[in-house]
């Protein structure tokens, strides 16, 4: 399952500034308290996404907060002295509280005297200029809202409050009974507000459109570097070569979501960025963390440690992608600060009892001043100006990193001492759908594991005895040995060996009787077990829960390689006809190499003229294309053109609609939609590697 949800949105300043504008002229319009109190009441409710919102006026006096909006005509009054509302008269500034029946503070009797189901509570208190609370603003949302109010939300309040400020007047007493000049006072105010939401929206339109252009120009040339690596990939045999292969992609990769990281900043600061909901099982998805930072640790022989808790649940919704690039940029990080000979941990564990999961990125790097961790989540910050010189970067990844970690509901968080390593941490909670763990533990009762480890690798034996430990096997059934020599083949039911100790002889009778022995090693380049035969695996030393759980759970035999994946679809493709169309000729070349090897028949054209050039003398000839690749964004006739005008003949001269997939270097929902609004029926991002356009066929080529 897969599908988009708009989670809450941080709403960028043009936004923020209309929707404004838009209820300070239904304000302007009303004479009756009653509604503009509705109204403030609405346009606090949309700036933070809440599902209620009351107003809550202040009498000094008797000492009451009084609501006159629950009924028209009917006041609710709430003494001072306990809940929410008197902590906000008291502190005089904005708060939220997730989660808030598991608060101490909360009082259902002050805090929800309709009875609601709240989940989350915000609290606003409008002050004027000498700090004293006129009215509060109180703000809440559901328990079936997976949402939750960040410092985002609270921020959006602050800056509406001067509007807030300006109405009080207006809710003192219905303006049809009073003459003042307010209507001037609003009509000047909503003048500024439109010089400043006009000069808001150019500054955003300006810097987003850049950052677009930029990030197609690099995924251009960047779709053929991938292209041509995803090719050497199919037919290459050598497994050295195979693990560069598989190195330099996850590079590109990387390439890409650096690229992605600056548009997503954007996004976030437009009020764009939106997380798909995906059920994914946690421990599959986060094991993919380790291979893609184990190299560049292994250069600064950094020691990386992974442990991914066992009692993961085997289910959770969410969005596993942005979850990585927090991750991704944690690691990165503590790379950067981390010297040779350092240790870098990774550690998702699973709170049961709240039923969240908690993410830590634990290094022993240069550390952080305790005066400098609050600055260092700024965007374009680090924590001092000598930082950026020494070990690089802009930043940015912190920045987003902790905009990501609100819009899951919680607070990205340091703990740091200077010159002793840094802890980042975050939590995902509201998320577990099935809760029950992947492991089968059951299964793994009468196991009875011996490890044979060398003093070299003591920290990947460490790892083995904390899972095995996790699993539920008693500590005291775990035999360790130092040589092979001393090993009581009868004391356990799998071996686990550093390769340094192996004792290939001994080995092959271990596994002659059927015994499975697991070798750790701590490169994916080295190879042990070529020379034994029987239940043999090896594992590189950063490893997650499952892996292990194989070993243990049966008996390891080699997997088969799958068949070519080319040849396996070839018959399906046999006689079809496909345009490319790119500028550039390197992108074609790398797609026309994979439609060749599908078994179609290929033609191509370096811009949109020559594109309709060429379908127009392939309907001539009685010889039309099946399906055109087309690139959006090419000089003389970019791709939506050349699209419009092939739709267009084919309507005129009452061809055959050949199917039309857009290309594009802008990777999102947007573009996607113009392309299709266009009459394209597809539309694709770069980078295109061979298994898009391979599902491309399948969907589109019957």
């Amino acid at each position: 399952m897969n599908t988009k949800r708009t989670f809450k949105k941080e709403l960028p300043r043009d936004k923020l500034l209309s929707i404004v504008l838009s209820y300070l002229k239904e304000i302007d319009k009303e004479d009756r308290k009653i509604k503009i109190i509705k109204l403030l009441e609405a346009l606090s409710a949309e700036i933070v996404t809440a599902e209620t919102c009351k107003l809550w006026m202040i009498d000094y006096e008797k000492k009451i907060f009084y609501s006159e909006s629950f009924l028209d005509n009917e006041r609710i009054e709430i003494s001072w002295g306990k809940g929410l509302l008197n902590i906000g008269l008291d502190k005089a500034d904005a708060f939220y509280i997730n989660n808030i029946t598991e608060n101490k503070l909360y009082d259902p009797s002050i805090d929800n005297i309709e009875n609601r189901e709240i989940k989350d509570i915000i609290i606003l208190p409008v002050t004027d200029e000498n700090a004293k609370v006129l009215f509060i603003i109180e703000a809440a949302t559901s328990k079936n809202d997976l949402q939750q109010f960040t410092e985002n939300d609270l921020n959006a309040l602050r800056s509406i409050q001067p509007y807030l400020t300006d109405n009080y007047p207006l809710l003192l007493e219905d303006r049809s009974n009073k003459v003042t000049n307010e209507n001037e006072h609003i009509l000047k105010n909503m003048e500024t507000l439109k010089k400043d939401k006009k000069r808001a929206e150019a500054m955003v339109d300006s810097s987003t459109q850049f950052l677009a252009e930029v990030a197609h120009e690099i995924r251009t040339p960047m779709n053929a570097v991938m292209g041509f690596i995803d090719l050497l990939r199919v037919d290459e045999k050598d497994k050295e070569k195979l693990i560069y292969l598989e190195s330099a992609a996850k590079s590109g990769e990387m390439m890409i979501a650096l690229i992605n990281d600056l548009l997503d900043f954007s996004k976030i600061e437009k009020g764009m960025m939106e997380l798909e909901t995906i059920h994914f099982n946690p421990i599959e998805e986060f094991n993919v963390m380790a291979p893609l930072f184990c190299a560049r640790m292994k250069k600064k022989d950094i020691l990386f440690k992974l442990f991914l808790d066992p009692m993961l649940p085997k289910e959770i919704v969410s969005d596993p992608h942005r979850i990585k690039q927090i991750l991704s940029n944690l690691l990165g990080n503590a790379i950067k600060f981390t010297p040779e000979k350092g240790e870098i941990t990774l550690e998702i564990l699973y709170n049961q009892q709240a039923k969240q999961i908690d993410f830590s990125v634990i290094d022993t790097g240069i550390g952080i001043a305790k005066e400098n961790q609050s600055k260092i989540f700024e965007s374009y910050t680090q924590e001092t100006n000598s930082t950026s010189r020494k070990f690089g970067g802009t930043g940015l990844g912190l920045s987003i990193s902790s905009k990501l970690a609100e819009k899951f509901g919680d607070k990205l968080q340091v703990e740091s001492k200077e010159g002793e390593g840094s802890r980042f941490y975050f939590s995902l909670k509201n998320a577990v759908i099935n809760s029950e763990p992947m492991i089968n533990f059951k299964a793994l009762k009468k196991v009875k594991p011996a490890l044979l480890f060398s003093e070299e690798f003591r920290s990947t034996k460490a790892l083995v005895q904390r899972y095995l430990i996790a699993f539920g096997i008693p500590k005291e059934a775990i035999a360790h040995y130092n040589s092979c020599e001393k090993v009581d083949k009868n004391s356990f039911t799998h071996l686990f060996s550093s390769p340094d100790l192996i004792d290939y002889s001994a080995v092959q009778k271990t596994l002659d009787e059927h015994t499975p022995v697991t070798i750790f090693k701590q490169t994916a380049f080295d190879f042990y077990m070529e020379d034994l035969k029987g239940p043999i695996d090896e594992i590189e030393c950063t490893f997650g829960p499952d892996r292990l759980y194989n070993s243990l759970a049966q008996n390891l035999t080699q997997p088969k390689a799958d068949k070519n994946e080319f040849e396996n679809k070839k018959r399906s493709f046999v006689k079809k006809k496909i345009l490319v169309v790119d500028d550039n000729h390197l992108n074609v070349h790398f797609i026309r190499e994979v439609v060749k090897k599908l078994g179609a028949v290929v033609e191509s054209a370096y811009d949109g003229d020559e594109a309709v050039e060429v379908y127009q003398r392939a309907q001539a000839w009685k010889d039309p294309f099946d399906l055109i690749l087309m690139d959006e964004n090419m000089p003389h006739m970019n791709g939506t053109e050349a699209a419009k005008i092939i739709i267009a003949l084919e309507k005129e001269h009452a061809y055959p609609h050949t199917v039309i997939i857009g290309i594009s270097g802008d990777a999102t929902e947007e573009q996607r939609e113009k392309s299709i609004a266009f009459g394209m029926d597809e539309c694709i991002f770069k980078p295109v590697g061979i298994k898009k356009i391979i599902e491309v066929f399948e969907q589109f080529l019957p």
